[in-house]
């Protein structure tokens, strides 16, 4: 009887290694179909990410006689940000590295509430214009995401602004609400 249980034994422990075996063979083959899949979903977005910055949806798109394209008026709140999608055409015959910036400081036109004298007087400010560094090869155009933040001492009127984008400049309106 003894000798029956002895080939039991191993016949149980036999099949448990082919099972231990297949399934750790299974296990491998999904993880490294996981592994596949993951990374192929990384590469993918970040190409669709880097595309979608490139082409910003713009309402016109920027060309070699409007080489700077954005909303002429821009609303904001005093202190508050707001996005503002700017368009850049290179028509020079070299790559430039090129950012927005506000070059001057705007300039508008604010008229005290009573009892002040009703002459208006001239205010300035200078907004916060954030955006990134990009390359623009010559004869291309790109996009910009900016942000815009109006000082929060600024004024509530209406402000005459430039913005220059690598050699080229665009005056534009800056609407500061209360």
């Amino acid at each position: 009887m003894e000798i029956f249980k002895i080939g039991k034994r191993k016949k149980g422990s036999m099949e448990l290694s082919i099972n231990a075996i297949v399934i750790l063979i299974i296990a491998m083959t999904v993880l490294g179909l996981g592994i596949t899949f993951i990374r192929s979903m990384f590469k993918s977005a970040t190409g669709k990410l880097a595309t979608g910055i490139e082409n910003v949806d713009l309402a016109e798109q920027p060309s070699a006689d409007k080489p700077i394209t954005m909303p002429q008026t821009i609303e904001a709140s005093r202190g508050g940000t707001v996005g503002v999608n700017i368009g850049f055409y290179n028509a020079g015959d070299q790559e430039i590295t090129a950012q927005p910036a506000i070059t001057n400081v705007c300039k508008g036109t604010y008229i005290p509430a009573p009892p002040a004298p009703p002459t208006p007087a001239e205010t300035t400010t200078q907004p916060l214009i954030i955006a990134a560094n990009v390359s623009v090869a010559a004869g291309t155009s790109t996009a910009f995401q900016t942000q815009i933040t109006p000082p929060s001492s600024a004024k509530v009127t209406t402000y005459i602004c430039t913005v220059s984008v690598g050699p080229y400049n665009k005056q534009f309106f800056l609407s500061v609400k209360g």
